[in-house]
């Protein structure tokens, strides 16, 4: 019986430390987020990310107890930013730049990677093919920060939805490039037209339209279930949660298909066709509420991703980050569209 005490209050003690710094955690976000919308040229996620770092090297005690781990990223807290984003997605203006959006994330992001593998090779002197894992994970973009700096000097909408849809569709593109070149590490297979086929362009489609018909079914299945119930808030919130955090789970465990086209596809139905199913007297909570759940998540990721990166390592290993950093700009400055050039000469 001793023993049981012991071990609970051990377990009861680490989650009161959990608890206290994600409320220590929460506290700064809230006066960050009041900063950010007095200095408007620092993003909210930015100030995070650097208070974070800056603390990290204090060596806070508080903030140990919270660790962020892979599992909980890729299953709880990208499923709720990607549906909150595709929720408030307008299918009109989506269509819009549907196209643009694509060949932005496919052909746009595969020659970005090659090109600062190329360079990273060349001048680092870095394995072409793990330089080529590195471009695939970087060429995708997160316009979190460029959005924010968008919105607030009035950039057109439809900018501002090419930069958002572009992220959604490209994130497919860079996993599956992550995957393939992976393989070829575990592998050593050589690179052919028959090997792009069977592990490039196949499941490429496979993961995407796969997730993307996965997603809108059970978008559409959400809504009509929705629709059986009458100003009810609670439970239809609730379906709402559920729904963005089981299509991705099913998705990506079972059925092996994108988890981040089936939220996109589930978010983009409920928020245009199953908007008309919700009751009306609550379908604003729904949207306060989710916006509620992306400052809570946003919140602890980039606060955590800072906290997790030691000042001291990036500090180390500098000349190699601010290269790479700066081939990365380059290519992306010098790419002949208009929408790269607006928003990373806007971001920097």
């Amino acid at each position: 019986v001793l023993t049981m005490n012991t071990g609970w209050m051990d377990h009861t003690g680490g989650l009161i430390e959990s608890l206290m710094a994600t409320g220590a955690i929460l506290v700064l976000a809230c006066g960050l987020y009041l900063v950010s919308r007095k200095v408007k040229q620092i993003p909210y996620p930015v100030l995070l990310f650097f208070t974070g770092l800056i603390l990290s090297s204090a060596d806070f005690q508080i903030f140990k107890s919270l660790v962020l781990e892979p599992e909980m990223v890729l299953f709880i807290f990208l499923p709720i930013l990607l549906f909150e984003s595709a929720f408030h997605f307008d299918y009109k203006e989506f269509r819009k730049i549907l196209l643009p959006g694509f060949l932005l994330s496919t052909i746009g992001l595969i020659v970005s990677a090659l090109i600062i593998a190329l360079l990273l090779n060349l001048i680092l002197n870095l394995s072409f093919v793990h330089s080529l894992i590195y471009g695939a994970v970087i060429s995708s973009t997160d316009p979190i920060a460029v959005l924010t700096i968008l919105k607030s000097i009035g950039v057109p909408k439809k900018l501002q939805l090419l930069l958002d849809g572009e992220s959604f569709l490209n994130d497919a593109t860079s996993v599956i490039g992550y995957r393939i070149v992976l393989g070829l590490l575990g592998t050593g297979a050589a690179i052919n037209s028959d090997f792009v086929l069977r592990q490039g362009v196949f499941p490429f489609l496979y993961t995407f339209i796969g997730g993307l018909a996965w997603g809108m079914i059970a978008g559409f299945i959400s809504s009509e279930f929705i629709a059986l119930i009458k100003n009810v808030k609670a439970v239809e919130i609730t379906i709402t949660i559920i729904l963005a955090t089981l299509v991705f789970a099913i998705g990506e465990a079972y059925l092996h298909v994108s988890g981040i086209i089936a939220v996109l596809g589930a978010g983009l139905v409920l928020g245009n066709y199953g908007k008309t199913k919700i009751s009306p007297s609550v379908l604003h909570d729904v949207s306060e509420q989710w916006e509620f759940f992306a400052f809570l998540v946003t919140a602890v990721i980039f606060f955590l991703i800072g906290y997790e990166i030691k000042l001291e390592e990036i500090i180390a290993n500098g000349g190699e980050i601010l290269l790479a950093t700066l081939i990365l700009s380059l290519i992306h400055i010098s790419e002949p569209t208009r929408l790269r050039r607006i928003s990373y000469a806007v971001f920097c």
